[in-house]
């Protein structure tokens, strides 16, 4: 009995896999982070879904712009390329504006950051300067 249920699991599990890994944005991964994938064992056990995926990836990394092209086609697909809200160090800054409560009314701090121009690494490491003006507009 539970032999036969065996492959209705796998089949059960292969299913939910794709369904729920389907959402994850791989071209926003970065080329570290698609070959440490390799690694693991569910990309292992659904290798032909992992790696198409991984191939995404890849793609935009490396600058293919025709098979992204192709990928961005349909909805899902472009949904793919939607960047992640990145919290990590590369793609955030933390902006302290010391002795706020002491600034004047109506007082404005300027601050200067900069952050990665382009998602891709094919890109380079060209950046963006910010400016940003906080209003201290009351106390």
């Amino acid at each position: 009995m539970i032999e036969d249920s065996e492959p209705q699991v796998d089949a059960c599990m292969e299913s939910l896999v794709q369904d729920m890994m389907s959402h994850v944005r791989f071209p926003m991964m970065t080329p570290r982070q698609l070959a440490e994938l390799l690694l693991s064992p569910l990309t292992k056990q659904y290798k032909e879904f992992f790696i198409e995926r991984m191939a995404m990836g890849m793609s935009f990394h490396s600058g293919q712009a025709e098979r992204v092209a192709e990928i961005c086609q349909v909805e899902s697909g472009r949904l793919l390329f939607t960047p992640r809200l990145y919290t990590a160090d590369k793609w955030s800054s933390l902006l302290t504006v010391e002795n706020f409560i002491q600034l004047p009314a109506y007082h404005t701090r300027t601050l200067v950051f900069s952050s990665h121009a382009f998602l891709e690494e094919c890109a380079g490491e060209k950046t963006c300067e910010w400016v940003s003006e906080i209003d201290c507009l009351y106390h």
